[in-house]
């Protein structure tokens, strides 16, 4: 007999990455690990993560306190991921990102005032975790008919979601009865649909084009495998559903000259799966091979189509974007009344990191620094930015540069330094075309101004307010060199969040300032100012800054901050810096910084090579990226960067090693930062080339520049004065 295996068939990517988040843990944290519900339905691999340690609970009251938590692919409700707060179960969130965008969906819909009807099967462990996601309940449906018996308040104001397992085939009927009684309802771009369950119902007809017999291995609670039993059969194929090889039944194969199997992929390792044993299926009703019959013929697999391609190409980007969605997203109560970044831009972020990843990129921007002036109203000691003569001060990027460095860059990030952009008369215009270019905009400002300002924006979740604040008020007033300024940043801060506006606080440390008083810092911020978030990070020694014995050089960095993070164990600081690199300051990662992450464009030009070091400027951020000598900079490479451990240099990296080791984000997340204990090796300093000064020489330049063309501007003017006179 000739057996024909479905194309595409094998573990979609959320279901690969939920089996994966329950080995991983059971390796990182040991058994027992608690997971609610199945993490997947079918029997084989679910019996083999119990033997491995795993323990599968309905409900979260069965979990002892303290215990590792798993939440399943399907997702959970928000009461659920309450009730785990609540008890202090340390959670990993495995729900597939698909289910976490429907969601999202309904949320939003849900805020825009509409009524929302979900497409699904009512007691499913989705539905039930997206209805528990929606404050005003949901109409769940499954058929044309109970689509006619719905009854609705506004009939304008409606709004559907799906089930992600259902394909599209599966929701067609109803989605047509939806819009035929609410011409105006709302749903989901059939662009974002998981294809995975379409795919594979799609795979099975096809199959029952060339065979006379289907097996479909998967298990009898799931509804996916199923409905491909059940498609089977609509096509006019005997088709069987079965757990392994012991459910088969040898008078199927009477007469039967080719079978269909759709096969899913095998996972040997993880089920032991191996010649004449069966390897798992998955939820969407898979198949495994269920042993091969000692007298089968040639096994081929059916014709592979650009579809399947895709899907395999898609699978593998869906993953990677997991791993990092897994990551970034703990679900407790008090995160999600208070998120430190919005989730849209944790989601719209790392899929532009793996976009880059999935092209082959190795430099990539990922925060645009973009200076529009130099000018401050502070004069602060510890500053280097600002110590420029009168003409360059007064220089400004135009609202034109201003967005074509955006547009040119490409970062999904645009942070607005200075100098003090409040000054800048065009900043409202700035900042609204960024935004309208869907950027996330950090704007960082002292605060002196931004009470007198706030009316130039609007409050969005694309703009947050980077007050800098460098400690309470002695500290801070202090640090800037004018008495008062800590109570009118923090007035400003009150007055921005009561209108609604996104906050952060943006905190330089330097020598000698005490733990215990960052740390009363932090609370400050996080109880009593209510700010979003808290942006940490060590000042940079700036050969040009007035005061350079403040500085911390790296060992005292690392000691310094093992020191508030041991204060501030158990505290919900928020901070809007990643675990890894938080726990890069603590002294237990070893980083390089990567200065394109965050490159800077200001009056000069393009910057080399990062925001805090200026050694030369292109015209364009192409030739920022082609021609900056790369390898020459960063700690160990080059005198000046000996010492730094800033934000800019090195969040980058962070970023770039929770997306490659998501494992090692996830136990600093869950675990804490290790504030005892040996440190990462420090790099070695013994080779790094020694400091160019030319600072001096770039700003002589630029004043010749600035010069000629003022000369050239008054020639013009001046020109344009003169009479015309009439020759003989």
């Amino acid at each position: 007999m000739q057996v024909i295996l479905a194309e595409p068939r094998g573990f979609c990517a959320g279901v690969e990455r939920a089996i994966e988040i329950v080995e991983r843990a059971l390796e990182v944290f040991g058994p027992p690990v608690y997971v609610r519900h199945e993490i997947v339905h079918n029997k084989r691999v679910v019996d083999d993560l119990r033997k491995k340690g795993a323990v599968f609970v309905e409900e979260i009251d069965e979990v002892p306190e303290g215990a590792v938590t798993i939440f399943s692919a399907h997702g959970v409700s928000e009461k659920v991921e309450s009730e785990a707060g609540r008890r202090n179960l340390p959670v990993i969130d495995a729900t597939c990102p698909l289910v976490a965008k429907v969601h999202i969906e309904a949320r939003r819909y849900e805020g825009e005032g509409r009524e929302i009807i979900l497409i699904g099967h009512d007691g499913h462990p989705e539905v039930e975790g997206t209805s528990g996601r929606v404050k005003n309940g949901v109409h769940i449906v499954a058929t044309p008919a109970d689509v006619a018996g719905l009854e609705v308040a506004n009939p304008d104001k409606v709004a559907y979601v799906t089930q992600t397992t259902l394909s599209v085939d599966d929701t067609r009927d109803v989605i047509d009865a939806l819009t035929s009684r609410f011409p105006s309802i709302s749903g989901p771009d059939v662009k974002d649909i998981c294809y995975a369950t379409q795919n594979r119902q799609a795979s099975v007809r096809k199959l029952a084009e060339e065979v006379e017999l289907i097996l479909v291995v998967g298990a009898r609670n799931s509804s996916n495998s199923n409905r491909l039993r059940e498609i089977g059969e609509e096509m006019g194929v005997p088709t069987h559903l079965i757990d392994d090889a012991r459910d088969l039944d040898p008078t199927w194969f009477d007469g039967v000259r080719r079978g269909g199997r759709d096969r899913r992929r095998v996972r040997a390792r993880r089920t032991g799966a191996g010649p004449g044993r069966p390897a798992a299926g998955d939820q969407h009703g898979g198949a495994s091979d269920p042993g091969r019959d000692p007298g089968a013929g040639a096994v081929q697999t059916a014709g592979r189509t650009g579809r399947g391609q895709r899907q395999r190409q898609g699978a593998e980007a869906c993953r990677r974007c997991a791993r990092w969605l897994s990551v970034l997203r703990r679900h407790d109560a008090h995160e999600r009344s208070a998120m430190s970044v919005p989730l849209i831009q944790k989601v719209r972020v790392g899929a532009y990191i793996v976009s880059k990843k999935l092209r082959g990129e190795k430099r990539y921007p990922l925060v645009l620094m973009l200076e529009p002036l130099f000018r401050c109203n502070l004069a602060c000691p510890g500053c280097g930015k600002i110590d420029y003569p009168p003409e360059i001060l007064n220089q400004r990027l135009s609202v034109d540069e201003c967005l074509q460095s955006v547009d040119e860059c490409g970062a999904p990030m645009v942070s607005i330094p200075g100098g003090e952009p409040l000054i800048h008369p065009e900043i409202g215009e700035i900042v609204a075309g960024i935004i309208a270019r869907k950027k996330f905009v950090y704007l960082c400002t002292n605060a002196l101004l931004l009470k007198k300002k706030l009316d130039l924006f609007t409050p969005t979740k694309y703009l947050t307010f980077s007050v800098h604040l460098d400690g309470l008020e002695e500290e801070h007033d202090h640090a800037v060199d004018q008495p008062g300024t800590f109570k009118r940043a923090v007035a400003a801060i009150k007055e921005a969040r009561r209108r609604g506006f996104r906050v952060n606080v943006n905190a330089t440390v330097f020598d000698g300032h005490p733990a215990e008083r960052l740390a009363a810092f932090f609370d400050f911020v996080t109880d009593e100012l209510g700010a979003d978030a808290i942006t940490v990070s060590p000042g940079y020694s700036y050969e040009r800054a007035p005061d350079q014995q403040h500085f911390l050089n790296r060992s005292k960095t690392k000691e310094l901050f093992r020191e508030i993070f041991a204060l501030g164990a158990g505290k919900k600081w928020r901070f809007s810096q990643s675990s890894l690199f938080l726990d890069f300051l603590a002294g237990n990662q070893s980083f390089q910084c990567t200065p394109w992450g965050n490159p800077t464009r200001n009056v000069f030009g393009w910057q080399k090579p990062c925001y805090l070091i200026g050694e030369g400027y292109t015209g364009s951020f192409r030739a920022l990226m082609e021609e900056t000598d790369w390898d020459s900079y960063g700690t160990g490479r080059y005198e000046k960067c000996a010492d730094c451990m800033v934000h800019c240099g090195y969040e980058p990296t962070a970023a770039e090693h929770s997306l490659s080791r998501p494992w090692a984000a996830l136990m600093v997340k869950l675990r804490g930062i290790r504030t005892t204990g040996p440190m990462a090796p420090e790099i070695d300093l013994s080779q790094a080339r020694p400091a160019e000064y030319i600072f001096d020489r770039h700003v002589q330049e630029k004043l010749r520049d600035i010069r000629l063309a003022e000369e050239a501007a008054s020639q013009t003017q001046e020109k344009g004065r003169r009479p015309a006179t009439n020759a003989a």
